[in-house]
């Protein structure tokens, strides 16, 4: 995925890429990426959790609309099953 993103990115297109591993996001070379300890296959969160999904999807937004330059990365606090995903989302 990084490696797509990459040539995204030097066609003129902006993007984020989220990712489980922060370390084989960096070594990539991401443009942009965000990064969460979730499970293998969760990369958005759990299935069926619209609220917890939608943070995260908001979250790889703002980082497209206010990263300053490429190569940013970001490693989002989360911990599967352990917040409070409607008092999160409120809050944002």
């Amino acid at each position: 995925m990084g490696l797509i993103a990459r040539v995204l990115e030097a066609a003129g297109i902006s993007t984020v890429s989220f990712f489980l591993l922060a370390e084989i996001a960096q070594q990539l070379g991401v443009p942009r990426g965000l990064s969460v300890k979730f499970p293998f296959g969760h990369v958005l969160g759990e299935p069926h959790n619209i609220v917890q999904q939608q943070l995260l999807i908001k979250h790889g937004l703002d980082l497209l609309m206010h990263a300053s330059q490429a190569g940013t990365f970001v490693q989002l606090p989360y911990r599967w099953k352990r917040e409070d995903w409607a008092g999160l989302a409120q809050a944002q």
